[in-house]
């Protein structure tokens, strides 16, 4: 019997040398990336995901179950700090207007997840925001209703590399038939190491999956072309993908009912039929690619939505004059006299120019009103150095007199929670690259991640007092965006400040970072000593 060792893909390359015990076989026909080019919308659901730990950053697939769910593999999430996922395209490169690039860091990994047996090898991603639906965006139809039989054809599919010699990912996805093989069949090559959890399967010659496929799934398609997801890649041959050993794959039957012990997974395929889907699993390979900056690209707030005319009447444009220069921050009128920012954009400053009423701050508008003023006040504790305590107060030299596009924002009662849907809006400028501002106001919505999150990125510099938001891709405030409000809404209408802008990564505003910002709560009675305003 061949005693093969199992290969977990994301370790594979990081040693050269193959198992001895078997020659490794070599045939020209490769594996998954020998088989067909998909067509645009044949997939919906897979999924393309970068992982980041803290040293590394590696390749996995992944199956969308829901409109805010992924089922992957336990070694991809564990310790990740942040995921940046592709669907809805299957291309990896190039534009596609059908590709919808996210980004989270929250996950699930299963709580029996062996990483030296892979046993229980699964874990699960939650989005930030849901995905929206389309032709090239939908979840997998069907969850199995029994067992996967011996030899039953099934098509694998991912982007995984095309040889053992070339480490290159495809762009396209790839398709290849492969047929089910008994346990028995299987521990031929492997030994005990198969468990009744693992499939194995195998090609004609050495079709499967390759280093770049992990998590892929394995589809049975039934009548009327309905696709059933019956496993997920796990591991392939100590000898390379272009042995003609089986591939494995984790069943995914076998956890339907039993498998993960997760109420939220429970809760989030309940979008389907209890009869073909109640609780998931799903296995990813692993491809490891260089360390690189999270920057990618795309716009932030410039790239949501301009704002209508009076949809932020508390909205305030803040030039700050020094005698070396000037520069421009946002920030929220929340009385007739008294505007907050942030404490890094008032600190010094020997006068302030203020645009209200507007949402250009170029160009003719009837509606915009320019004040000046020299009067502030900033935090007596604000740290420059650290960030902490960055709220300010601005004074109008006389009231302004509030009408449809002039009003101030409410201060909020309780503190902002996690989770919470949030919008962002500023001026600041479209890109890295473009350090100009934009014309019209703009504003995107994001959602309040826990600071433990944030600090998994950004450390020990995350206070209580400061909160961090994502958007489903890379929106977040940029140069410019300082100052300005987060806002949410009570009663959803009502607008309420929950925090100020303060800082973004030092990767750039196009990373997938998270942006940082300064609760108002716990400023509350601070702005009321200065201003008299009470919530």
């Amino acid at each position: 019997m061949k005693n093969n060792s199992i290969h977990f893909l994301c370790f594979v390359l990081m040693a050269s040398a193959t198992s001895a015990t078997t020659p490794k076989s070599k045939n020209l026909i490769s594996r998954i990336i020998g088989g067909s080019n998909a067509y645009a919308g044949q997939f919906p659901f897979a999924a393309a995901i970068n992982v980041q730990t803290s040293d590394s950053k590696f390749f996995c697939v992944g199956t969308l179950l829901t409109n805010q769910w992924i089922l992957t593999a336990g070694h991809c999430v564990n310790n990740a700090k942040l995921f940046t996922i592709q669907v809805g395209s299957n291309t990896l490169k190039g534009e596609d207007p059908n590709r919808v690039v996210v980004a989270t860091s929250d996950y699930v990994l299963h709580p029996e997840f062996n990483s030296a047996t892979l046993e229980n090898n699964i874990g699960l991603i939650k989005l930030r925001l849901p995905v929206e639906f389309t032709n090239y965006v939908q979840t997998v139809q069907h969850l199995p209703s029994a067992p996967l039989q011996v030899g039953i054809s099934v098509m694998a599919l991912g982007w995984g590399q095309v040889n053992d010699e070339n480490s290159d990912l495809a762009n396209d996805l790839k398709w290849v038939i492969v047929t089910s093989i008994s346990n028995n069949e299987c521990k031929l090559t492997y030994g005990n190491q198969i468990t009744d959890r693992m499939v194995c399967v195998a090609g004609n010659y050495n079709e499967g999956p390759c280093i770049g496929d992990s998590g892929g799934p394995i589809i049975h398609v039934v009548s009327r072309g309905q696709m059933v997801l019956v496993g997920v890649s796990s591991f392939v041959s100590g000898n390379g993908c272009e042995s003609t050993d089986p591939s494995g794959y984790t069943r995914v039957y076998p956890y339907l009912d039993r498998g993960l012990k997760i109420r939220t997974i429970k809760q989030a395929i309940s979008l389907r039929s209890e009869s073909s889907i109640m609780k998931l699993l799903f296995l990813v390979f692993c491809y490891f690619i260089s360390l690189i900056s999270g920057q990618n690209p795309g716009l932030r707030i410039i790239g949501g939505d301009i704002a209508r005319a009076s949809q932020f009447p508390y909205s305030a444009g803040i030039i700050s004059n020094y005698p070396t220069g000037s520069f421009f921050c946002g920030g929220a009128l929340i009385s007739n006299q008294w505007i907050l920012t942030a404490a890094q954009c008032i600190i010094n400053a020997t006068q302030l120019t203020i645009y209200l009423g507007s949402n250009k701050i170029d160009g003719n508008d009837p509606n915009r009103v320019t004040v000046a003023t020299a009067t502030y006040v900033t935090h007596p504790d604000y740290n420059p150095d650290t960030l902490e305590n960055d709220v300010g107060l601005v004074r109008l030299r006389l009231p302004v007199e509030f009408n449809e596009y002039i009003s101030a924002i409410n201060l909020p009662l309780v503190g902002l929670e996690d989770a919470a849907v949030v919008t962002a809006i500023g001026w600041g400028q479209e890109s890295d690259h473009n350090p100009g501002l934009v014309s019209d106001l703009h504003f995107v919505e994001q959602v309040s991640i826990s600071n433990e999150e944030c600090k998994k990125l950004y450390g020990s510099q995350i206070v209580d007092s400061m909160v961090c938001v994502v958007g489903q891709d890379i929106e977040g405030i940029c140069t410019g965006d300082s100052g300005g409000p987060l806002v949410a809404y009570r009663n959803e209408r009502s607008a309420v400040h929950v925090a100020v802008a303060s800082f973004y990564s030092s990767t750039g505003c196009e990373s997938v970072y998270p942006s940082g910002y300064t609760r108002t709560y716990p400023y509350v009675d601070w702005i009321t000593s200065v201003t008299g305003i009470t919530p």
